[in-house]
């Protein structure tokens, strides 16, 4: 069972945002040396012998004093302190990880489909053992049938277990196969009322205007009418600010992040408002640090309730459009030339629509934390429960408008994209690069850039601007340097 938490060293106001392996079959509880170096807790070294199925293993082990906070509004969180010994690396499947649309594929889990978050930008960073039976201990479950995974609520928020996945019968195993053998992999469920309402808005809705710009509204569920929480938004501002008076980097960097998204266009300033009662929303924002990036990534907390209101519960998330991540990494085996890339942020390249900007207003402050404005995006949020679903569509619909000039590249977005990550691999150099040059000029097209490429080919590498590479890659001589082990879907 996997559930995403905020850690953080005990006497810091720092958090990192991490998924946690539940494991009632480990002895103890550990974090990874990442995390560990992330967040400096307090720490101590002990000697101990770690059994696993490879043997015994003694030595000393660093065991840290680290507290865990739930994946929840702020107000609603509950704290718990753990010890956690210091791991390299914790095994586990991304396909593992629980999210709201997985919960809403299934009849009997509907209803706390709402309860899981939307797939989030976060490591494997935490295994809880028995050492904290309390955080394993289920309060409620909701089962299904034999063969479907159950829902298990712990103090750490809900969760899934069990059950066949969606992809029956497979295994993750480097066997090469031909084309077309895993195809079945990427089967879906029937469409639901709710995925097909999602997809009719989207349809009527969407546009892609004289510069490329895509356009999409929010699929709400119903028009929404919503109570005035700029009070709530206002409350956990003046709570960020104090932390701003405490921590001049997080200021920083915070400030940072948000005139970037700013100048960008991601965000505007609320004029005077003509919004009609009940189709304003506030959403409130805190930062979580990422530890591979080095960096902070500033999230607007769709989840956040008020009266009984939350805007994420107002969203539809869409039918499971989502690439199988088991098929796509069976795909990248069959062929000897690798390749990976990254759309550069994903979600904040679509754009919502005009009518719906005032569902996603925020309150933000001047440098001075003295004067506070109202901004609203303009673009579809990380974090809303719908983001994936619109993104995905939108991606689609671009590379289903090119399928007949560009068969290959357009196959290739959608086929082997696992939300904003491309995997593929081909037979020779030259259909690398053009694959590479075809995917790169659709998305350009739509004001979408690829990039952080990587192949296990030289030549297919020097085709690539440096700056389009990976950043492992950029300052290697690739005559003579050797290519180091790429990072992508969590694998190595």
């Amino acid at each position: 069972m996997v559930v995403p938490v905020y850690i953080s060293a005990n006497d810091s106001v720092d958090e990192v945002l991490v998924y946690a392996l539940l494991d009632s079959g480990s002895d103890s509880t550990y974090i990874t040396r990442d995390i560990a170096n992330q967040i400096r807790p307090p720490s101590t070294s002990e000697k101990v012998t770690v059994t696993t199925l490879n043997g015994d293993k003694t030595g000393l082990i660093n065991k840290y004093k680290i507290t865990l906070r739930c994946f929840e509004p702020a107000s609603e969180r509950q704290i718990h302190s753990v010890q956690a010994y210091e791991q390299e690396t914790i095994p586990c499947n991304l396909a593992q990880i629980p999210t709201s649309r997985i919960a809403n594929n299934m009849h009997h889990l509907k209803e706390i489909a709402k309860l899981l978050p939307p797939t989030l930008d976060a490591p494997i960073g935490l295994l809880i053992g028995r050492d904290f039976s309390h955080l394993l201990a289920p309060h409620e479950t909701i089962i299904g049938k034999h063969d479907e995974p159950f829902a298990v609520k712990t103090v750490l928020g809900w969760t899934l277990c069990g059950g066949n996945s969606r992809h029956k019968n497979t295994l993750l195993t480097t066997h090469l196969a031909q084309k077309g053998e895993f195809d079945d992999l990427d089967d879906r469920r029937k469409a639901s009322q709710n995925d097909i309402k999602f997809v009719k808005i989207l349809e009527e809705g969407i546009t892609q205007d004289a510069g490329g710009s895509i356009t999409l509204p929010l699929p709400f569920k119903d028009v929404p009418f919503m109570p005035n929480n700029r009070s709530q938004a206002e409350r956990r501002l003046n709570q960020l600010i104090q932390r701003f008076k405490k921590d001049s980097i997080l200021k920083k960097e915070y400030f940072n992040f948000m005139q970037e998204m700013i100048d960008n266009g991601h965000a505007e300033p609320v004029a005077e408002s003509t919004a009609e009662t009940g189709q304003v929303w506030y959403l409130p924002h805190f930062s979580v640090y990422h530890p591979r990036k080095g960096k902070i990534r500033v999230v607007f907390d769709a989840s956040a309730h008020f009266q009984n209101k939350c805007l994420n519960e107002e969203l539809l998330p869409g039918p499971d459009h989502i690439n199988s991540l088991v098929g796509i990494l069976l795909r990248f085996r069959t062929k000897p030339i690798a390749l990976s890339c990254d759309i550069q942020k994903m979600f904040l390249n679509f754009k919502v629509t005009t009518e719906h900007r005032d569902y996603l207003r925020f309150l933000w402050v001047d440098s001075n934390l003295s004067e506070v404005k109202e901004y609203r995006m303009t673009v579809h949020l990380f974090g809303a429960t719908s983001s994936p679903g619109v993104a995905t569509f939108a991606l689609r619909k671009l590379a289903t408008q090119n399928s007949s000039k560009n068969p290959e590249a357009s196959a290739f977005i959608t086929e082997n994209f696992y939300v904003d990550d491309g995997l593929a691999s081909v037979a020779s150099v030259p259909e690398a690069i053009k694959l590479i040059g075809d995917a790169t000029k659709i998305c350009a097209d739509a004001n979408l850039r690829l990039h952080k490429f990587a192949s296990n080919n030289r030549d297919v590498l020097k085709s690539i601007p440096i700056t389009e590479r990976a950043s492992e890659t950029q300052g290697l001589d690739l005559y003579k340097d050797k290519l180091p082990a790429e990072r992508t879907l969590g694998l190595e």
